[in-house]
């Protein structure tokens, strides 16, 4: 499978890369990634809101509350982990045989962010919430690849959000994902494009993430670059 598409607008957060002009200047994204607790300011957010969001759900707010124009087009939002800090709380309560919180349940849901996000900004396009390893974002954007190929003049909005796993599942995390979150708004276009195309993979996965990886290739305009996972290899090309 292979396919092209323009990013006509983009948003990312993360620790100390909290501004697009910091992620765009930044020689090594996953280095200057921490992994801290600093939270995305979400003061211009609607207080009801802001009291549902976890540290993640605050990054995807921002990023992509700080697009325009994304009311009325389709989205894929994708994460490896999603909300497991959530899952986390209603383990230890289970444990402690305390009632459940109704919240943090409706949060723990793989789309809770995305549902969340389609009613703040009153959009009623369809979305679709993906979790697929360490490829996850790669799927995401086969998925918001074929979206556009069925509807072309129609962009489609992408959000890629992650985080480590919380300590109690130490021992299972993978290093490669840093905490952040990213919001892309791919369409169709005459102009400079990125094409894609899907291949089986030689059994060498990369050592870094695959939505870091890339936002490294995108924003710094390389020719070519890929990402693997082991098993299939996403080859990434700037099309002019």
């Amino acid at each position: 499978m292979s396919a092209a598409f323009n990013v006509s607008n983009w948003s990312a957060w993360g620790p100390s890369l909290e501004t697009c002009q910091k992620w765009m200047s930044s020689q090594d994204i996953s280095e200057t990634l921490k992994k801290n607790d600093d939270v995305p300011d979400v003061k211009d957010l609607p207080m009801m809101l802001r009291r549902r969001l976890s540290r993640l759900g605050r990054m995807v707010m921002r990023v992509t509350h700080d697009l325009d124009a994304v009311e009325s087009i389709p989205m894929v939002f994708s994460s490896r982990y999603g909300e497991s800090a959530q899952t986390v709380k209603m383990l230890r309560s289970l444990s402690q045989k305390e009632p459940l919180s109704p919240a943090n349940f409706s949060m723990s849901v793989h789309n809770g962010l995305a549902g969340l996000f389609s009613i703040t900004s009153k959009n009623i396009q369809p979305h679709t919430a993906v979790s697929a390893g360490p490829a996850s974002f790669c799927n995401a954007l086969l998925e918001a690849g074929t979206m556009l190929q069925l509807n072309p003049e129609t962009p489609v909005l992408l959000v890629h959000y992650d985080e480590p796993l919380p300590d109690f599942y130490e021992g299972f995390c993978d290093e490669t994902v840093k905490p952040m979150a990213m919001a892309l708004v791919i369409q169709q276009s005459d102009s400079e494009q990125i094409s894609y195309s899907v291949s089986k993979a030689d059994g060498n996965g990369n050592k870094e993430d695959a939505a870091l990886n890339f936002m490294d290739g995108f924003l710094k305009k390389k020719r070519n670059w890929f990402w693997s996972d082991g098993r299939t290899q996403w080859n990434f090309q700037h099309v002019k």
